[in-house]
């Protein structure tokens, strides 16, 4: 690239490292993640909310509701005694 700009950003070294590892095994770099990123923003094709994908714990506490199991509370105040409660 011969005309290209530089993005600077803060971020924990301990993630970045993290990152780095897992990207390198996929054959790709920071900057790879970076240019990939800013390309789809760019062409009105990014959505953050992709990246807010929720964890397999959420994601079978979902299933729970859905099946019918789990706790239903009429107000806050029961709610918080549930949730305070040791049962």
């Amino acid at each position: 690239m011969t005309n290209c700009a530089r993005v600077s950003t803060r971020i924990d070294p301990a993630i970045l490292d993290a990152a780095a590892a897992n990207l390198k095994k996929m054959g790709l770099t920071i900057d790879d993640l970076v240019r990939m990123v800013m390309t789809h923003a760019a062409h009105d094709k990014l959505n953050p909310m992709d990246f807010m994908q929720p964890s397999e714990t959420t994601l079978a506490a979902m299933r729970e509701l859905e099946a019918g199991a789990g706790k239903s509370c009429d107000s806050v105040d029961e709610l918080m005694a549930e949730l305070n409660s040791d049962g």
